[in-house]
C-alpha cells in the first residue's frame, strides 16, 4: 500500500483522481467513460491520463510540500482496455502489421527483431539517437523510460490495445510507452516528475 503525504496543506483537498476530478467519471456506474476496469480513486492513474477533464482547478502549489517518491514509483505499468473495444480480434496480423491505424503523420510501425511485439514509433527528438542495448542505455526517471529510438522491452499489452501502443520519444530523447486513441496520446506510462533532473 502506498501512502501520499501532504505537509502544511493550505487547503484540505484530496489529491486529484478520476472519481473527484474528471468529467469522464460516471457517477452512476463508478467507472471511467473511456478506460475499462481502472481504479478511479488512484491519483497515479489520473496523473497518467491525457483525457482527463477537471471538475475543479487543482494545482500542486496548493501544498507547500508533497512527498513524490511513492507517487512516481510505477515499475509495473499497465495500460487499460478502451471501453467499447472488442475483447478479442477475429483476424489479426499483429505484430507484423497493426490492427489499427495510428491516425498520425509522424508515426511509423515497428516490429521487434524477435517478432514478439510491435508498436508505433513517434519521435519528437530533433537530434539523432544512436541504437542502444540494454547495457548501454541512459535511464530516465523510471527503469522503463530511457533514451532509445525504439523500445528495448515489450509493452505486454492485451491484444485488443497492442496495435494502439506507441513508443514516444520526447524532445529530450527519453522514450516511453503511450496509448494512442484517435491519433492522440490518451495515456502515458510514466509522466516526468517535477523534481526529476538529468
Amino acid at each position: 500500500m502506498n501512502f501520499k503525504l501532504i505537509i502544511n496543506s493550505k487547503f484540505n483537498k484530496e489529491l486529484p483522481c478520476c472519481k473527484n476530478s474528471c468529467e469522464l467519471y460516471d457517477q452512476i456506474t463508478g467507472e471511467c467513460g473511456i478506460h475499462n476496469k481502472i481504479d478511479t480513486t488512484n491519483p497515479q492513474i489520473y496523473h497518467r491520463c491525457f483525457d482527463k477533464l477537471p471538475y475543479f482547478s487543482y494545482s500542486y502549489e496548493d501544498c507547500s510540500s508533497i512527498s513524490e517518491e511513492k507517487f512516481y514509483e510505477q515499475d509495473d505499468i499497465n495500460f487499460f482496455e478502451i471501453a467499447g473495444d472488442a475483447s478479442s480480434l477475429t483476424y489479426s496480423d499483429y505484430p507484423l502489421k497493426p490492427d489499427f491505424s495510428s491516425n498520425r503523420d509522424d508515426a511509423i510501425w515497428f516490429v521487434a527483431s524477435d517478432r514478439s511485439f510491435g508498436c508505433w514509433i513517434i519521435n519528437h527528438y530533433k537530434k539523432r539517437l544512436m541504437p542502444v542495448t540494454d547495457g548501454t542505455v541512459v535511464r530516465g526517471w523510471n527503469k522503463n523510460v530511457y533514451q532509445s529510438p525504439y523500445p528495448l522491452h515489450n509493452h505486454d499489452s492485451s491484444k485488443s490495445i497492442a496495435s494502439r501502443m506507441a513508443w514516444y520519444v520526447d524532445n529530450e530523447g527519453y522514450g516511453q510507452y503511450v496509448l494512442l486513441l484517435n491519433g492522440k496520446i490518451s495515456m502515458i506510462s510514466s509522466p516526468r516528475p517535477a523534481h526529476w533532473k538529468k
